[in-house]
């Protein structure tokens, strides 16, 4: 059984860890935005994402990222905002 610290410093991670990744979600819907345009979504959407890639991973790898934790992270916001 897990002791009743460590359930809420799970409880408080994960509460974070959502946190973050709505945030860099909504970062990486302005970057879609900014590089795709208004209609970003209706068309070239694999193209947008590419170019958004291609501009923040050096942001990402310059700040200490993995480029595997980084290459995951682009991979889900995509895959988010593909998904409504």
């Amino acid at each position: 059984m897990v002791p009743n610290e460590l359930v809420e410093q799970v409880r408080t991670e994960v509460k974070r860890l959502n946190e973050v990744q709505a945030d860099f979600l909504q970062t990486y819907k302005q970057l879609c935005l900014h590089y795709g345009g208004p209609q970003w979504q209706e068309e070239g959407i694999e193209g947008v994402f590419h170019n958004v890639r291609k501009e923040i991973i050096p942001i990402m790898r310059q700040s200490g990222m993995d480029a595997k934790d980084l290459d995951a992270l682009c991979s889900w916001a995509a895959k988010r905002l593909m998904n409504g």
